[in-house]
């Protein structure tokens, strides 16, 4: 296509560049019509917060725990303390 005809293109065409592939011109898929819209903050879910760890689970200390010796010191946890 030359770049004239990319311009006059119609708004529900999309064009996809893979590099080392041709090019693709595909339907545009509206994401508000997804059955799991629901689960994002464009459906009213909560919105993602990235670095939370309020859903963490200390797996690893929990597996080390039965085999540390009972005469440790006791270290001050940093972080979530409430599991």
């Amino acid at each position: 296509m030359t770049p004239d005809e990319v311009r006059m293109l119609d708004n529900q065409y999309a064009l996809l560049f893979i590099r080392g592939e041709r090019p693709v011109k595909d339907l545009k898929y509206d994401i508000l019509k997804h059955p799991n819209v629901v689960l994002t903050a464009d459906g009213n879910a909560d919105p993602y917060v990235h670095g939370d760890t309020s859903g963490a689970v200390n797996t690893i200390a929990l597996t080390f725990d039965a085999q540390l010796p009972e005469n440790l010191p006791e270290i001050p946890a940093r972080g979530r303390t409430d599991f």
